[in-house]
């Protein structure tokens, strides 16, 4: 059972590691957001990918969320479709 870390409620839907309730996230944003890319940077390098995803003007990935830009194929991005 995870505990908002903001609101103190506890949940079995709260992830243990984000530690924030849909609540919280949804209402207030601004003040969970860092916290919340924090958790998601330490994710991505323990998979071995970097930090952020790679950004690049050259192409898109419209199969991304982000649509990260991709100059050369890049571990850490989603994948490329020709």
């Amino acid at each position: 059972m995870g505990i908002c870390r903001k609101c103190k409620t506890k949940d079995s839907l709260i992830s243990d590691r984000i530690g924030f309730c849909s609540g919280c996230i949804r209402e207030d944003f601004s003040s969970v957001e860092e916290q919340i890319r924090q958790v998601h940077r330490e994710s991505r390098v323990r998979f071995g990918l970097p930090p952020e995803p790679p950004q690049s003007p050259t192409m898109r990935c419209q199969d991304a969320a982000l649509e990260a830009g991709l100059k050369n194929v890049h571990l850490g991005n989603v994948h490329l479709l020709k």
